[in-house]
């Protein structure tokens, strides 16, 4: 990857990043997958699952 690329990927991450930090449920797990391709970021995927009760996800 380009020093170019490589900004862009953690820009993109950090984004992703904020975005995910101010929808995200109080308790529970936040997750991130950058899809890369010839070192550009192709495809962002995010998922947020909330947590209702210590150890119980719904």
């Amino acid at each position: 990857m380009t020093d170019t690329q490589k900004q862009a990927a953690i820009t993109t991450a950090i984004d992703t990043i904020k975005k995910l930090l101010e929808t995200a449920p109080d308790y529970g797990e936040c997750g991130i997958i950058l899809t890369l391709h010839n070192g550009e970021v192709r495809h962002v995927s995010e998922q947020c699952i909330r947590t209702v009760k210590w150890g119980h996800k719904c």
